[in-house]
């Protein structure tokens, strides 16, 4: 886990005067090209947020890296445009190699020296600024004996994961992406656990900034009657609905209060289902993970079960108060392109091999030479 750097409060572009000529002498900034950190060599796994607010500062130093005895480059990862080679803007391991020193600028959503800066190196530190919200992902260059030490560290600008920490859903990240929501009659965001709100910058505090007409549902039942009073005053026509809250595979919380198959479960899926069924033409979950393997599978499945349309995410979701994001390999999964257990099974044992091993792939760690 990476600790938390000392912050630095505004912008890091601070005036020195000369011993000589009294001039101003300018803090300089490293060179976007030098400063580009490829997405491909981020490794997925978990990471203690450094949280500041847009426009403030964090200064890395060697000392941050036990062992280092010298910082000798500092690079940055923003989030991501969504993948223009994809229709769901996601990202295969391969093209994520693809993005070099050369072509980033198509695809970062922030660029260095304009969105986010680092000042030279200078007494082994280097403070680093960023004004745009979002994750960013820092890497250290360090000095460690005779070797060359890279070390990841995740900086969140006034962001946040819509995932279930509290349920044991850990944080892993990797390279984000700017994400459109699907488009929706009715917008419904969790709003009852005291424990989100991390001073009005958790994920659902952000989520009611990016859709403020939407409705705040503390609990299972407040989404329910939200969704039916929507219908009853809408002609009673069928309608799409975004639900909004913290996830993990095959779960979504509302409030404090869960629907899932599992042993924390307040209402299972299928109980869901029944009780806004009637009402609904579609439903997507805004939320981390719900979609993720074999519980997501069921969930939506469930959901689906008289069909209507469902979608859910495989990957962590973070919301800003301007725009939602997901991992660059997150999926919108719609419950209809899920196979049924017997269509599995009529698979080639081969291609099953090699559909569990994409699976088990994950990003190198952090190389420790």
């Amino acid at each position: 886990m990476c600790r938390l750097v000392r912050r630095v409060a505004g912008f890091v572009c601070v005036a020195v005067w000369s011993c000589l000529g009294g001039s101003a002498a300018w803090a300089t900034f490293i060179d976007s090209n030098d400063l580009f950190l490829a997405p491909a060599s981020v490794p997925v796994r978990i990471y203690n947020p450094i949280d500041i607010d847009p426009g403030n500062s964090v200064t890395f130093s060697s000392s941050e890296v036990p062992g280092a005895t010298a910082l000798v480059g500092m690079h940055i990862l923003p989030v991501l445009n969504p993948n223009p080679a994809s229709t769901d803007g996601s990202y295969t391991r391969a093209q994520l190699g693809g993005i070099n020193s050369g072509n980033y600028t198509g695809y970062y959503a922030f660029q260095p020296n304009a969105d986010y800066f680092a000042t030279t190196i200078s007494g082994n530190a280097s403070t680093a600024t960023f004004d745009k919200d979002g994750f960013y992902f820092v890497e250290l260059q360090t000095i460690k004996g005779k070797h060359l030490s890279n070390h990841v560290f995740l900086v969140a600008a006034d962001d946040a994961l819509a995932e279930d920490p509290a349920a044991g859903a850990k944080d892993k990240v990797g390279p984000q992406r700017k994400i459109t929501l699907p488009a929706v009659d009715l917008t419904i965001i969790s709003d009852g656990d005291p424990n989100d709100d991390h001073g009005g910058k958790g994920a659902m505090a952000n989520a009611m900034k990016l859709f403020p007409t939407a409705m705040k549902a503390k609990t299972i039942a407040d989404v329910i009657k939200d969704i039916k009073d929507y219908y009853d005053s809408h002609g009673k026509k069928k309608f799409e609905v975004l639900i909004i809250g913290h996830g993990r595979p095959g779960s979504i919380k509302i409030g404090t209060q869960r629907i899932n198959n599992d042993a924390d479960s307040t209402m299972t899926p299928a109980a869901f289902q029944a009780a806004v069924d009637q009402y609904v033409s579609s439903i997507h979950f805004g939320s981390c993970s719900t979609a993720a393997g074999a519980k997501g599978a069921a969930f939506l499945k469930a959901i689906a079960d008289s069909g209507p349309l469902v979608s859910a995410y495989n990957g962590a979701i973070t919301y800003t108060p301007t725009y939602a994001d997901a991992n660059a390999n997150a999926k919108q999964i719609v419950a209809s392109d899920v196979p049924e257990p017997t269509a599995m099974a009529t698979i080639p044992v081969g291609l099953i091999a090699l559909l569990w091993a994409s699976r088990r792939r994950r990003f190198p760690a952090p190389m420790m030479t």
